[in-house]
């Protein structure tokens, strides 16, 4: 089993950001300011959480959470048949904060400054596929996959209204079939690591790994937060570089989301790594 290891040593040092140079170009990222720090290098408090039961928007402590509490989110979150009641309930109440209602700036960016020009990309935990459907209106090959059925119905009807061929994947990313090996030339990552309970991310490795083709690049946006009562999990830059060994990934960059998007719940960061 893979062991996260909180800090890795050539991972750029608090304080500066490496920016993506368009790929293949040789060029050294850009350095760039921290974004929202407070004394010693740590996060600025904030006065929202990111709520993922109360009303959009909205969540600061335990009166947002009248049906379930904190210890029973926690519960849930550890048991896979009450996750997926979770995630359903939030889609069902309209309760889905994390979702913009568009492809965020921070992926646009990551795309015109990462991607290649054209593949096959793998995007687990879609929800309602904003990126999936930016995506294949670019020509790419998207498979878009959450276990949740229904934004997936949503995501449907948008793609066949805008005749777009998609592929939509109602399952449980951790548990696909062979046949998804080595077949994509991305992984994007957009808010699927941080609803992942931490003792779960060392599958999330080995499922990028897997699915990518040999020289796949796993692109993402990350978020640095600490709510009272999770998700979204706190993934901070040294942790989710620990979760890439040197010897099966190599680590490509990062940079800090600037400006802020203040409907996120914490400073964003982009990053990427090539599997081996």
């Amino acid at each position: 089993m893979l062991k996260v290891t909180p800090a890795v040593a050539h991972w750029p040092r608090r304080g500066v950001e490496w920016g993506f140079a368009p790929p293949g170009d040789g060029r050294p990222g850009r350095r760039l300011k921290t974004p929202n720090r407070g004394a010693r290098g740590a996060l600025a408090p904030r006065k929202k959480a990111f709520c993922p039961i109360g009303h959009r928007g909205q969540g600061t402590g335990a009166a947002d959470f009248p049906a379930m509490g904190f210890s029973g989110i926690k519960e849930a979150m550890n048991s896979p048949d009450k996750r997926h009641r979770f995630w359903s309930e939030r889609y069902a109440e309209d309760c889905t904060p994390w979702d913009l209602g568009e492809v965020s700036r921070p992926v646009r960016e990551l795309v015109d400054a990462a991607f290649p020009a054209a593949g096959a990309v793998f995007i687990p935990g879609c929800g309602r596929g904003h990126e999936a459907l930016f995506l294949a209106g670019r020509g790419y090959a998207v498979t878009a996959l959450d276990y949740v059925a229904a934004p997936l119905e949503h995501l449907r009807r948008v793609a066949r209204a805008r005749g777009l061929e998609i592929e939509i994947v109602l399952a449980d990313a951790f548990a696909l079939p062979e046949d998804y090996a080595a077949r994509y030339d991305v992984f994007l990552e957009q808010t699927f690591l941080c609803a992942i309970p931490p003792a779960r991310w060392p599958a999330y490795e080995a499922l990028a790994w897997r699915v990518l083709k040999p020289g796949g690049r796993l692109l993402g946006v990350f978020m640095e937060v600490a709510v009272e009562s999770p998700p979204p999990y706190h993934t901070p830059p040294e942790v989710v570089q620990g979760l890439f060994p040197a010897d099966r990934w190599e680590f490509e960059g990062m940079r800090w989301v600037e400006p802020q998007n203040p409907e996120r719940p914490g400073p964003e960061f982009t990053a990427g790594w090539r599997k081996r």
